[in-house]
């Protein structure tokens, strides 16, 4: 037997699976969608759902709620990976307000009142009024008013409060 030696080359053979890198449009809290994108470590096929983010290796996806999820890249060649999607900073969910107390209880007073409100969760700032601590403002009133105060959290939603303070009499008799 003759035997003959063909040259051959074996090529594109990659058993190396995907990683994915996870970024997010926003961290902080939002009352908005958030866009995930997922850098992949080599260029992979887009999962359903998801959208070619202009480069071979970066996909993109709008959620709208919070989710924990491990999504499967996979690559041109069948190697499956994942990277995992975690959310958990979208509230869309205005404050709920817990009390609104008065330093005079509602009694007939000549002094100043404080009110106090406090609601369920962290705050914004509220311009005028104090911050006893991330749930809770106050203000001090040296006269009679009845009003709205607008509440914000973190994410952006927002609460109107009315408050009313009405048994000030500073008038000597």
């Amino acid at each position: 037997g003759n035997s003959i030696d063909v040259p051959y080359e074996v090529k594109d053979i990659d058993k190396t699976l995907p990683t994915g890198t996870v970024t997010y449009s926003t961290v902080d809290p939002t009352n908005q969608n958030v866009i995930v994108t997922i850098t992949a470590s080599k260029p992979i096929l887009v999962p359903d759902g998801w959208t070619r983010g202009g480069k071979a290796y970066v996909i993109t996806k709008e959620y709208s709620d919070n989710i924990d999820e491990n999504v499967t890249i996979k690559d041109l060649y069948g190697n499956e990976g994942s990277a995992t999607v975690s959310i958990s900073n979208i509230d869309r969910v205005a404050p709920v307000v817990e009390s609104v107390t008065l330093s005079n209880n509602g009694g007939r007073t000549n002094q100043d009142v404080t009110v106090t409100i406090k609601v369920n969760e962290a705050i914004k700032d509220v311009t005028g009024w104090n911050k006893v601590d991330d749930k809770t403002i106050s203000k001090v009133f040296s006269a009679n008013e009845t009003n709205t105060v607008t509440i914000e959290d973190l994410a952006g939603n927002s609460i109107d409060v009315p408050y009313e303070v009405k048994d000030i009499d500073k008038t000597l008799p």
